[in-house]
């Protein structure tokens, strides 16, 4: 096999992976897939922005943050007093 020809060998094996034809247009396929996914989330998300919110949703989303931030404030102390009674403490 000449230089140039070698060359375009491994230059054609760099370009296609190995495996089954099938396996391969299965990752192409998903690969698409990923992309178009990605591109409609964005899109949502472009649009989600460009929607006013109203006032009364404005209060619930605070609302709900407000409460999300007391859970793990109460999930905290609780993990917290959970350890402190089932540990044996320095004497134990």
């Amino acid at each position: 096999m000449s230089p140039d020809e070698l060359a375009a060998h491994k230059k054609w094996q760099r370009a296609h992976k190995p495996g089954p034809a099938i396996e391969r247009e299965r990752i192409r396929m998903e690969r698409r897939q990923n992309a178009d996914l990605r591109e409609r989330i964005e899109r949502m998300k472009a649009e989600e922005q460009q929607t006013p919110v109203s006032p009364t949703v404005a209060a619930l989303q605070t609302d709900i943050a407000a409460l999300r931030a007391e859970l793990d404030r109460v999930r905290i102390a609780r993990e917290l007093s959970n350890a402190i009674a089932n540990s044996l403490g320095v004497f134990g």
